[in-house]
């Protein structure tokens, strides 16, 4: 009796890994449709495995990648609900293996910013039901799959990224995707050095794994290095000659490299393995215009798709950029304004905003501009230190002043500003005549650089401005004073010589303050001084003949 228990337990336990390998094994061709990017293909595969197989938790996990994987599409928010949901799914589908599932559900609470806590915990939990022969400290891809959570998307930490990485590949140094992983973690934490080893220790492990070729293709075209770029892509080729992301990055680097006759058949190779329908041809046109930046063949596929299925008000997004790119400002504002019609709140980017504002200024419409990049702040307030000086300068180029210096000032309040910002400042409240603006843009200046005269200058102007005409307090003394003060100070020849003329119009001011105080021979001695700093100042020279001086 006790035999035939223990070979019941020996069948259940081979029937258990046979179902696994199955389950691998069904859901592989589904794999590969993802990473060619043909998600649509992708999840008709996992939907008749998933129609036969209800329990298979890995069926429901790869169709969750399907959506995560694809969440930088248009429908980026629907498709992670859609992941969620899916692992999930998954994680109930069969409690007895479904550590990949629980893995998804991770990559969810990293993505939503959970308790790092709880995302420790649930990590433990699914690498603990990942420990099946031969890995008893837990399969190396439940920290493989982590590793995109952390490189990507809304909540990155390459530190984390690299460290699951290094898991992977402690656990399992013979397989070379887990170099591959870690490789990518080393080069987005900016370790490109470590990345190319990384992935020259893949390819010495399989000479047949074509992603090392398209991540060293990667470094050496963001480097600059297109030619190397190529080449490494095309050994990824000869391995993989149906591999879309290889396609993709040589596209990217030919167009970059300007090898034009080649980019049209490797756009068509690039269409047939990522799909055709809607879905991947929205996808193609983001990349056409994104990444080929083949802008005239982005709008014409865009209009195609816009034909077929109106509802892709999307596409208005990629002709807006692409017109824009292409000079036609016009066809950029009109795709422009159908696409905010048509979306709203999350559906929009913050291109979408700039492409808008910038087409708009192209054509002269400056309001339009204005109200496109203030909403754009409401939008996304993190972006207000960069909007608000565009708002500025648009308001000076239309020579509106007052508006300019309040969008500066608003600016400057808000995130600081460096030095020219602070004298731009200082000069629109000036051509403005906003004199009690201009003493606070230039205490502010004064604050930054309180070896300049300049800040100084401007204040005391504004002061005199300020002052009663008819009954003059002389308020400008004080500042006038300081600004002398400060100028005497400079020791180099060329900032001496630019002082005199503020000096100059300094010592004519003290002079008519000690005029008009009765005090005529230091009213003549600061006329002479003025003078004597700019011999082209004509009122000083005038007020000394008067006072009986040379």
């Amino acid at each position: 009796m006790k035999k035939v228990q223990i070979l019941a337990v020996a069948c259940l336990a081979s029937l258990s890994l046979n179902v696994q390998a199955q389950v691998l094994s069904s859901s592989k061709e589904c794999e590969k449709l993802i990473n060619n990017e043909d998600f649509g293909g992708a999840r008709k595969c996992l939907d008749a495995i998933i129609a036969k197989e209800p329990t298979n938790s890995d069926a429901y996990f790869w169709m969750g990648e399907s959506y995560y994987r694809d969440s930088t599409s248009e429908n980026a928010k629907g498709n992670m609900a859609k992941a969620a949901d899916f692992y999930n799914k998954g994680v109930g589908a069969n409690p007895d293996y479904n550590w990949r599932s629980q893995i998804g559900v991770v990559k969810m609470m990293i993505q939503e910013k959970q308790n790092q806590q709880l995302i420790s915990k649930a990590i433990d939990k699914a690498v603990r039901a990942s420990r099946k022969k031969p890995y008893k400290e837990g399969h190396p891809d439940a920290y493989y799959l982590l590793v995109d959570a952390y490189l990507y998307g809304k909540n990155t930490n390459f530190t984390e990224g690299v460290a699951n990485a290094k898991r992977a590949r402690e656990i399992e140094p013979a397989g070379a995707k887990y170099w591959v992983k870690e490789g990518d973690a080393q080069r987005l934490a900016g370790s490109a050095g470590p990345a190319m080893s990384a992935y020259e220790s893949a390819a010495s492990i399989d000479k047949k794994e074509a992603d090392v070729y398209l991540k060293m293709g990667n470094i050496w075209g963001r480097a600059g290095q297109f030619k190397l770029a190529i080449e490494k892509l095309e050994e990824g080729l000869a391995i993989a000659p149906d591999y879309a992301p290889l396609y993709k990055a040589q596209i990217e680097f030919c167009m970059a490299n300007k090898e034009y006759p080649r980019v049209t058949k490797l756009l068509e190779k690039y269409v047939t393995l990522a799909g055709k329908d809607y879905d991947a041809r929205a996808r193609y046109v983001k990349f056409l215009c994104y990444q080929a930046k083949a802008y005239d063949k982005a709008v014409e596929e865009a209009q195609k798709l816009l034909t077929e299925d109106p509802t892709r008000k999307n596409m208005y997004r990629w002709m807006a950029w692409s017109n824009y790119e292409n000079g036609k400002y016009e066809a950029a504002l009109e795709a422009s304004d159908k696409l905010f019609k048509a979306l709203s709140g999350d559906d929009l980017a913050n291109y979408d905003y700039t492409y808008f504002a910038r087409a708009a200024e192209q054509l002269g419409k400056i309001d339009t501009a204005i109200r496109v990049y203030q909403d754009y702040i409401k939008f996304d307030s993190t972006q207000k230190c960069d909007v608000l000086p565009k708002i500025a300068n648009i308001y000076i180029k239309a020579n509106r002043v007052k508006e300019a210096g309040a969008a500066l000032n608003d600016k400057l309040a808000k995130c600081g500003g460096n030095n020219s910002d602070y004298y731009a400042a200082m000069q629109l409240a000036y051509k403005a005549d906003m004199h009690k603006e201009l003493v606070q843009a230039a205490d502010r200046y004064i604050e930054k650089l309180p070896n300049d005269v300049d800040g100084y200058f401007y204040k005391a102007k504004a002061l005199q401005q300020m002052d009663d005409e008819n009954n003059p307090r002389y308020d400008a003394r004080t500042t006038y004073e300081k600004l002398v003060e400060v100028a005497l100070k400079a020791t180099d020849e060329k900032t001496k010589t630019r002082n005199n003329y503020f000096l100059s119009r300094a010592y004519s001011y003290l002079g008519y303050c000690m005029g008009a105080q009765g005090n005529l021979p230091v009213a003549k001695e600061n006329f002479q001084k003025a003078v004597a700093a700019d011999p082209s100042n004509a009122d000083a020279a005038k007020k000394v003949q008067e006072l009986g001086g040379n």
